[in-house]
């Protein structure tokens, strides 16, 4: 999951004033509500690009302002419906059972001799139907090939090789179900779990807190032939989008939303 504190880290960055940010950014408090709501369970990060226009002194006050804002929407109704929609969808599939599978099969046999049951009736018809006799004996050179296949399909022999097939297959989706199984425990307990957004939320409070530490501030940039500007030090160009994210905002900035995060934890 992206990090909640990084997206309000960056749309802490439109204005001092709570009142003025959504006409700053030219888009209605619904859509920024869905943005907040967005970054924390889709798993990626997006903000307005209007937020890089942002003095960097002016961010580290803004971002306790916008803080501000992000938590006290998670506690409304607007927030907790929109979350209970998505959670509700994520629920993990049941893997099919081996009984499942082993009836599934035998369904499938079953309408296959009805599809050979209807074809042979319908070959018959048009036998006793068309009048050219050159595709009548075509027709009854199908017929006969389909009733031999048919006939070899039902020889014991057959028959037993099939059974042996079955028995092997359900062997197979039997071991594969356990696995599968095993997986989609895990995956459902992980799911009862974020019923709450207070797991999501915590889970992204302490990632950002983790992908923010010990970031060197005074790191040089070079700028490259064709025009981006990349980091001298290869180490750091090698960083997470997250990790470089929080240097461009600014110390100031990332310091105040360190701060605002690991408050907001006390409280959680």
């Amino acid at each position: 999951m992206k990090k909640l504190l990084i997206s309000f880290l960056f749309i802490s960055l439109l204005s001092f004033k709570m009142a003025d940010i959504f006409s700053d950014l030219g888009i209605p408090q619904s859509q920024m509500q869905e943005l907040i709501t967005n970054n924390l369970t889709n798993g990626y990060l997006s903000y307005p690009g209007s937020v890089k226009k942002v003095a960097l002194g002016s961010r580290a006050s803004i971002v306790q302002s916008v803080g501000v804002f992000v938590k006290s929407y998670v506690q409304t109704e607007d927030f907790k419906n929109r979350y209970a929609e998505w959670w509700k969808n994520q629920e993990p599939t049941k893997p099919d059972s081996p009984e499942q599978k082993t009836a599934e099969r035998k369904q499938q046999v079953e309408d296959q001799k009805k599809e050979q049951v209807k074809a042979l009736a319908e070959i018959k018809n048009q036998i006793a139907t068309v009048k050219d006799q050159s595709i009548k004996k075509q027709l009854e050179q199908v017929l006969a090939i389909q009733i031999q296949t048919n006939a070899q399909m039902n020889t014991p022999e057959y028959q037993k090789q099939m059974q042996e097939t079955y028995e092997m297959m359900a062997k197979m989706e039997a071991e594969e179900y356990k696995t599968k199984f095993a997986e989609y425990q895990d995956k459902y307990k992980i799911w009862q779990e974020q019923k709450s957004p207070k797991v999501l939320i915590k889970l992204d409070l302490e990632k950002f807190l983790a992908a923010t530490e010990n970031i060197d501030f005074e790191a040089k940039l070079k700028t490259t032939s064709y025009g981006k500007k990349v980091f001298i030090n290869e180490e750091y160009e090698s960083k997470d989008a997250d990790w470089k994210t929080a240097f461009r905002a600014g110390k100031p900035a990332t310091e105040a939303a360190r701060t605002f995060a690991q408050e907001w934890l006390k409280n959680l």
